[in-house]
């Protein structure tokens, strides 16, 4: 992907059809992986994040996903 002077990723016209982007795009992510989405689509991206959540924590008010890290399927059996 093309990056212009002011150091912006360019996304190809062929990608944004695919994808159905118009003017503008929201780019989420964390080290070398990022998710493109459409700006509307940002609220539902968080709250399936946050039902994901909820669910893992089985409705515990103190639960934090990093308490997941690290451990193995197994362990979970």
């Amino acid at each position: 992907m093309p990056i212009d002077d002011a150091g912006r990723l360019k996304l190809p016209a062929a990608a944004r059809k695919k994808i159905d982007l118009e003017d503008e795009a929201k780019f989420i992510g964390r080290g070398d992986k990022f998710h493109i989405l459409k700006p509307q689509d940002e609220a539902a991206a968080d709250d399936r994040i946050d039902k994901l959540i909820t669910a893992l924590g089985q409705d515990n008010e103190f639960f934090h996903p990093l308490a997941l890290a690290g451990r193995s399927r197994q362990s979970e059996a």
